[in-house]
């Protein structure tokens, strides 16, 4: 399963929480959001429909969920645990066909509008959990790339004023330099490939190379 794009998961994931993550292929549709919790991860996504955050917004937009779920990853002791309930907007016209035969349509209303009223609740709940998770994550990388700062300057001119001497660092692609949509995900980048600064700056269009202090 590919993971989600920051900030939906936490930007210091380990190796063996990344394994977990992309093992829910199959116990999941897709994954929400994924966050941390009394030191352990949690996943949080669906089965059936689709619920996702539009790019851009906090707020969640989910279409016929079959089931919310949750799983919780503890390495420590050892167990995962798995929790999930049934989306309050979830409609499967078979069993409801059946209901209405045996039941009724007085009675199929009251078992919806109870039925409904605990399963909103806990859609609410869900939703409210993830955003914090996607709060936290951004949180997070606000802290990570605080120290990363970026400069107008060549690089020699950034480590004549630094003082120390800089070197670039290998972005994976033909382009030394990175293009991101604004500087923080600029920054967040740099920072993800090991970077202490970022020069070539280019003021209001996130672009620049991302450098390193050179070892001695």
């Amino acid at each position: 399963m590919q993971l989600p794009p920051l900030p939906l998961i936490p930007i210091d994931l380990n190796q063996g929480e990344k394994d977990f993550l992309r093992s829910l292929d199959g116990k999941v549709d897709s994954i929400l959001v994924a966050g941390r919790e009394d030191n352990k991860l949690y996943a949080m996504g669906n089965r059936g429909g689709s619920l996702y955050f539009p790019k851009g917004h906090d707020c969640i937009n989910s279409f016929n969920v079959r089931e919310y779920v949750t799983i919780n990853n503890n390495p420590a002791a050892g167990i995962t645990e798995v929790s999930s309930f049934q989306g309050p907007d979830y409609k499967n016209w078979k069993d409801l066909a059946a209901f209405m035969l045996t039941a009724g349509l007085y009675a199929l209303g009251l078992e919806l509008t109870v039925a409904q009223r605990a399963r909103r609740s806990l859609q609410r709940a869900f939703h409210s959990r993830a955003r914090g998770f996607r709060k936290q994550n951004h949180a997070d990388i606000e802290e990570k790339i605080k120290s990363i700062r970026l400069y107008q300057g060549t690089i020699e001119e950034v480590a004549g004023e630094l003082g120390k001497p800089l070197e670039r660092v290998d972005t994976g692609k033909p382009e030394t330099y990175l293009h991101k949509n604004d500087p923080f995900w600029l920054r967040m980048e740099a920072y993800l490939l090991g970077a202490n600064a970022v020069v070539h700056y280019q003021p209001g269009s996130a672009i620049g190379t991302p450098v390193r202090f050179k070892e001695k």
